[in-house]
């Protein structure tokens, strides 16, 4: 008996000793109320937010991969940890949108309510006056507040400020208005609610885009007109000089992503390199360089192209003619299905040039009647191939070529490129088609070793794009891939599901120019 009330004095005082390091130290909080050994990743970057509540670091950035637990550690344990334990502190805390704010703020409440957070802090708890999701205080006196981007912060003041994942994803992280729109709103907002010039900022997320947030403080960091940040960034395969001393290619949390997962996600359909790069390696720069890669464009090595499911036609037009302009330019596409009954893409035919716009009217009149018909001093001959859809960017000569077009009873599609993003969002958001083998281009007969030359020129284009002084050839090739997906003719072969469109015009026979 005397035995086991020893062991159980012990098991009591190992608890009470327990508590008490949960109390001043959050990474043995964290090990306590989650009930396990904390993963090495976790317990530095827990490390970390202890030095933001001792006062040694004011400017933290936290980025790794997806499911690692940087939300579940920063978001939600952390603020529960540090208003328990610094009693009158008021914590704000932003997401890119308030539903997800107000989810953080849920489960901090939660986790301040829960038995293992009142065994380490029994006197904490939810004030009765103040305890929806979005906004609450302690019974201590402090205050949690969970805003979004966009959303105005007025009349509260932080002693600490955490923004997790303030881009929701790749999409709005590509358009730079987004960009602009979240960059505004954290300078002149968000920032502005802190207390002091000391009041500790912590910003978690995935490095989308060079011009991200992040980004942009690093720059302003260089240059020397902003701030020092300490910088936490965990790449799910470790590269050199890892953060972690981990040997390259270990994974960051084996017992949870080990290495065999990593390599399939990274090879799996669907997972680009500009998307395992930033979600994964938290770099949103791809080491081959340029957005789209010359291989990814397969080569048909056949005289003829497959039967057609569906074609479209897409026009970028210029504002005016001469040496110095834009070019104008339209490629023709078809979609068939391959062996597997993936939807496929193939170009058809390409024209460009710089013309006065009665010229650019009379040629896509020409082309609408057939994609085939691209030189202009001999009309072909022949059975014309006509495209089902006529899509045109709807912007300046191309609004008033739709028009046109239809009164010559031709039924233009408008396209607006604006919802999309820029230029190069839209490119980087139809790159996963390219990276999977679903676009073909010609093959030149005999030996079919080299693509034709016309589509030799269109594949150069957007191999050196951005960096290309005409981007009109990758222009056309964006907005027909953006509508198709649209329209569920093409999709990631992930989808589970088959085409579902909002045209059906049967199988049809597609011709090369």
């Amino acid at each position: 008996m005397a035995i086991e009330e020893r062991d159980r004095a012990l098991e009591i005082l190992e608890e009470v000793r327990r508590r008490k390091a949960a109390r001043d130290s959050f990474p043995a909080y964290l090990e306590y109320v989650d009930g396990r050994p904390l993963p090495k990743h976790i317990r530095f970057i827990a490390g970390k937010l202890q030095e933001v509540a001792d006062g040694k670091i004011n400017r933290l950035m936290i980025s790794l991969p997806p499911g690692h637990g940087k939300s579940h550690t920063a978001s939600q344990h952390f603020p529960a940890w540090y208003m328990s334990r610094y009693g009158k502190k008021q914590f704000i805390s932003a997401a890119h949108t308030q539903g997800l704010s107000d989810s953080f703020g849920l489960k901090v409440r939660n986790i301040i309510k829960s038995d293992e957070h009142r065994r380490v802090f029994p006197d904490s708890g939810i004030s009765l006056d103040k305890s929806a999701a979005a906004e609450w205080n302690t019974e201590a006196g402090g205050g949690y507040l969970a805003t979004a981007v966009g959303a105005s912060v007025t009349g509260r003041r932080g002693d600490i400020l955490l923004g997790d994942d303030l881009l929701s994803g790749i999409e709005q992280a590509e358009s730079e208005s987004q960009r602009k729109k979240l960059w505004e709103w954290y300078i002149a907002d968000f920032t502005t609610r802190a207390k002091s010039g000391d009041t500790p900022i912590i910003l978690i997320g995935t490095r989308w885009h060079l011009g991200d947030h992040f980004g942009r403080l690093d720059a302003d960091e260089r240059d020397g007109t902003g701030d020092n940040w300490v910088r936490v960034l965990l790449p799910a395969i470790a590269g050199e000089d890892d953060t972690l001393d981990r040997e390259q290619g270990e994974a960051l949390w084996p017992e949870q992503f080990p290495i065999e997962y990593l390599e399939k996600r990274k090879r799996s359909q669907g997972m680009t390199a500009r998307m395992w790069a930033s979600l994964y390696q938290q770099t949103p720069i791809v080491d081959e360089g340029g957005i789209i890669d010359r291989r990814w464009f397969k080569l048909w090595k056949q005289k003829t192209p497959p039967k057609m499911e569906f074609m479209v036609q897409s026009w970028d037009t210029a504002m005016t003619s001469g040496k110095s302009s834009a070019w104008s330019a339209c490629t023709t596409w078809g979609v068939f299905k391959d062996d597997a009954e993936i939807p496929n893409l193939m170009l058809l035919s390409v024209w460009r040039g710089k013309k006065e716009y009665h010229a650019i009217r009379s040629m896509a009149q020409r082309l609408a009647a057939d994609y085939l018909d691209t030189n202009e001093n001999v009309p072909r001959m022949g059975k014309p191939c006509a495209p089902d859809m006529i899509l045109v960017e709807a912007k300046a000569t191309g609004d008033q070529l739709i028009r046109d077009l239809r009164r010559a009873g031709v039924m233009a599609t408008p396209f607006n490129p604006d919802k999309k993003g820029d230029k190069i969002a839209r490119v980087r958001l139809i790159t996963h088609l390219l990276e999977n083998g679903l676009v073909w281009v010609p093959g030149q007969p005999p030996l079919f070793e080299d693509a034709r030359p016309w589509a030799q020129d269109f594949v150069d284009q957007c191999g050196q794009f951005p960096a290309s002084d005409s981007r009109d050839l990758v222009d056309t090739m964006t907005q027909a891939f953006h509508r198709v997906l649209d329209s569920g003719w093409v999709y990631h072969r992930t989808d589970e599901r088959g085409i579902s469109s909002d045209y059906d015009s049967g199988e049809r026979r597609g011709f090369y120019w």
